[in-house]
C-alpha cells in the first residue's frame, strides 16, 4: 500500500508540473537562425525549440476545431516565431489583403508581446504573407509556407523593435482567426480569454532560455546599435485611401469611397 501511495503522489506531482508547465513557455537559445521560408520542420534551426498547442476558442472552454501550434526561440539579433495553422479546407482561405491593411480580417495569425506593463506589441501575419502592426512596418519580417494539411508562418521580431533586453519573463500570446468553418469567422487563442485578443492580464510568460549575461549584454549592444529612427511619410492604397506611414505604426487620413477620396469620421 505504501508503494502505491508512493507511486499516486508521484503521478499527482508529474501531472501538476505538466500542467504548470502549460502556462509558461520557455524560449529557446536557436542553435543557428532560421531560414524564414515558412518551412518549420525541415529546418534545424526549430529542433530544440518546444512546441505548444491547446489552443481554445475565444470566450470558451473548448478547444479549437482547428489547432494551432507554435514555438518561439531567438539569437543574439532578435526574436523568432514558427506559427503551424491546421487546415483542411485550403481552398477555403481567404487572405487577400496587402501590408499595412485590415489582415487580422482573414485567415492570420497575431502574436502579441508585452514586455513590461507599459507597452504590448501586436504583430500580425495573413496566410498570404503580408503583414501588419500597430507599432510597426519596419525591420520585422514574416513567411508563409503550405503544407498538405495546413499553413505556416515564421516570424523574426529584431531585439530593437521591442527596444529592451530580456531580463525579466515578458508576457505574449498567440492568437488565430479561421474563417474556413461552416459557422463563419472563429477567434482562438493560446492564452485563455473571455472575449478580446487584448486581454493581456491574461497573456502567458515567456522565459528566455540559456541568455547568458554575455549574451545580455550582446543584445543591449545591438539595441543600442540599431536604433530606429523616426519616419513618416504619406501613401495610397486603392482599396484603403490615403495612409500615413510612421515608425510609430499607420493612420488613415482619407478613405476611399467608390471613385473618391474623402474624410471619413467613423471607424471601418
Amino acid at each position: 500500500m505504501k508503494m502505491s501511495i508512493r507511486w499516486m503522489l508521484g503521478l499527482a506531482a508529474l501531472c501538476l508540473s505538466v500542467s504548470a508547465g502549460a502556462q509558461e513557455y520557455r524560449g529557446a537559445l536557436l542553435p543557428e537562425t532560421p531560414a524564414l521560408d515558412g518551412e518549420i520542420d525541415r529546418d534545424p534551426a526549430w529542433e530544440t525549440a518546444q512546441t505548444s498547442t491547446d489552443f481554445r476558442v475565444l470566450g470558451e472552454e473548448r478547444n479549437a476545431p482547428k489547432q494551432t501550434s507554435f514555438r518561439l526561440g531567438y539569437t543574439e539579433s532578435g526574436l523568432y516565431a514558427a506559427i503551424r495553422c491546421e487546415e483542411q479546407d485550403m481552398n477555403d482561405i481567404e487572405a487577400v489583403m496587402s501590408d499595412g491593411e485590415a489582415i487580422w480580417e482573414e485567415d492570420s495569425v497575431e502574436l502579441f508581446i508585452r514586455p513590461d506593463d507599459s507597452q504590448t506589441y501586436q504583430f500580425v501575419v495573413n496566410a498570404a504573407g503580408s503583414r501588419a502592426s500597430p507599432n510597426t512596418l519596419t525591420r520585422w519580417e514574416a513567411a508563409t509556407g503550405f503544407e498538405e494539411a495546413a499553413w505556416t508562418v515564421e516570424l523574426f521580431i529584431p531585439w530593437e523593435i521591442i527596444g529592451v533586453t530580456p531580463d525579466t519573463p515578458w508576457r505574449f500570446n498567440v492568437c488565430r482567426t479561421i474563417l474556413t468553418l461552416p459557422g463563419g469567422e472563429q477567434h482562438t487563442t493560446w492564452a485563455h480569454l473571455e472575449s478580446s485578443f487584448h486581454e493581456v492580464d491574461a497573456y502567458r510568460p515567456l522565459y528566455f532560455e540559456g541568455l547568458t549575461d554575455d549574451l545580455r549584454e550582446t543584445i543591449a549592444r545591438h539595441i543600442e546599435e540599431n536604433v530606429i529612427k523616426p519616419y513618416r511619410f504619406v501613401l495610397s492604397k486603392p482599396r484603403t485611401g490615403l495612409i500615413s506611414l510612421s515608425s510609430e505604426g499607420e493612420k488613415r487620413i482619407l478613405y476611399n469611397q467608390g471613385a473618391e477620396l474623402v474624410p471619413r469620421i467613423s471607424p471601418d
